[in-house]
């Protein structure tokens, strides 16, 4: 006679076990994912130079005195 209780745990583990591969397979293509866009951003270079940082704050300076002379 065929044990009734193996076959239902049999299944339950071996879903339990897809969803977990599942699970740490999607996870990891997410993480390498991230990780490209994270090693392209940090090898682009300089993003914000020295100048251009005094350009925009002389812009924001000037903008301020602009709005505050309008009030």
């Amino acid at each position: 006679m065929r044990d009734n209780k193996t076959t239902p745990t049999f299944w339950l583990v071996f879903l339990f076990m897809a969803f977990w591969t599942y699970t740490e397979v999607s996870e990891y293509v997410k993480r390498e994912y991230f990780t490209e866009r994270v090693e392209a951003f940090m090898a682009a270079g300089d993003r914000f130079t020295k100048e251009k940082g005094e350009e925009l704050e002389n812009r924001i300076k000037e903008l301020e005195r602009q709005v505050e002379g309008d009030d």
